[in-house]
Parts: C-alpha cells; structure tokens; sequence
C-alpha cells in the first residue's frame, strides 16, 4: 500500500566540467568545473534559496567536480549543513574512452554507435586500441580502491552502475530521506538517469531518451515504500 507523498528529496548533475565542455567522455576522471559551471553551481545555490530550500544534508561523489559544486552551493546557501562523500555515487566509467573527444570516436566507429553508446542501459564502453586512448598527463582517473577492486578500469554499463549506487541509496541516503531532511544528491549524469529510472520503473525506450543537463535541480517526492508513484507530478523541476 502506497501513501501520501511525504517523503523528498532534490537530485542534481553537478556544474559544467571543463570536459564536458571539451566534448570528451568524462567517467572517472577527476576534471575540475569549467568557470561556466561554478556559476551554474552558484545560480542552484540561488534558486534553492529563492524557494526556501535548505537541505538537512548533501550526497556527493567523491570526484572533484561534484565536491565542488555541492561547496559552491553551501556558501551560497550559508549554511554548515553535513556533506557525505561516496565513490558510489561516481559517474559511470567508461573504461578506455574516457578522455577520449566523442568526435574522434564517431570516426573511429560511427554516430549511431556512439549515440548508442551514451543511451543505452546495458551496452559497455569498448576496448580502443593504445593510439586512441587519451594521454592522462595533465588529469589522473579517480585511483580509489574501490575502482580496482570491483574492475571499473574496464567500464560499465547503467545496468552496474544502479547496481552499486542502490546499497547507498538504502543504506546512507534512504535513511535521511525517512526522517525528512530532503537531502541534495549532487551527482552526475548517468548516475542520475538510472536513479530516475529505478525509482520511476521507467521501461527502456524512455530511458533511452532520458536526458539530465547539468546544474538543473530536480524536486523528487516518493510514496511510503519509497518511489515515485507518478513521474508527471512527483518530480518537478525548480527554477
């Protein structure tokens, strides 16, 4: 039995990244905010305050462009509220394409891949050969224990990347949410899509099309046994 929506909470892909800027497949690459995303961070912090937001606590991942944005944030705010840290919350990683222009990997395999591989749920980044692959020499990839130990070095899929975000959600996230603190997830954009789509039961071909641009704050509510009941009403979209 489902009942009245009392429960919240705001989701949020982090500012623009200097390689989101760049066209470049991101992942676990620590690449900091462009100038441009420190601004959309601090026009979240803006608009949260605009509508009486403060939340109790703030998620992030343990990469630097979602640290920073979730900072940015609470100075706006001026508040010391708590913030947790977590890999698990990390974008997904696309193993030997990250660094690599999307454009370069449209010569090297087609559009329709490529698109294909940005919107599907269960499709993994390829292998590329040495010479395709970026020269980390100005940025590391995110060399935590965790990315070895569960083999992230290879990429995933959305499909893995729900299954080691959920016991998070259930175990850190789910309990601020019970006690109505409306937590902020600040985040990043795959990790969001298969939030949505957990929490909605979207089917794939809706899932397909899932966008999430950066820096725009979604207001989610969930029933009792926490999930959206209808995607139409229960999340909207602040400005």
């Amino acid at each position: 039995m489902t009942g009245r929506k009392s429960f919240q909470f705001l989701l949020l892909r982090h500012g623009e990244s200097i390689w989101n800027h760049q066209n470049r497949f991101t992942g676990w690459a620590d690449i900091p905010l462009t100038e441009n995303g420190k601004m959309q961070a601090a026009k979240v912090g803006e608009i949260l305050a605009a509508n009486k937001i403060k939340p109790f606590s703030i998620f992030a991942s343990d990469l630097q462009r979602s640290i920073d944005t979730s900072e940015i944030i609470k100075k706006k705010l001026n508040t010391e509220f708590e913030t947790h840290c977590s890999w698990r919350l990390n974008e997904k990683s696309y193993g030997d394409c990250e660094g690599v222009c999307r454009d370069d990997l449209v010569k090297h395999m087609s559009k329709d891949y490529v698109s294909e591989l940005r919107r599907s749920y269960f499709m993994l980044p390829p292998k590329l050969e040495n010479e395709m692959k970026y020269d980390f020499v100005d940025y590391q990839i995110k060399t935590s224990k965790h990315y070895f130990k569960h083999n992230l070095q290879n990429g995933e899929t959305k499909e893995m990347v729900l299954h080691r975000f959920l016991p998070y959600w259930y175990e850190a996230i789910i309990p601020k949410i019970k006690n109505h603190a409306c937590p902020l997830i600040v985040t990043h954009k795959h990790t969001a899509r298969v939030l949505i789509k957990y929490l909605t039961h979207m089917p794939l071909h809706e899932f397909d099309n899932l966008d999430f641009p950066n820096s725009q704050i979604y207001h989610i509510k969930l029933n009792s046994e926490f999930f959206v009941e209808n995607k139409d009403t229960d999340i909207s979209i602040l400005e």
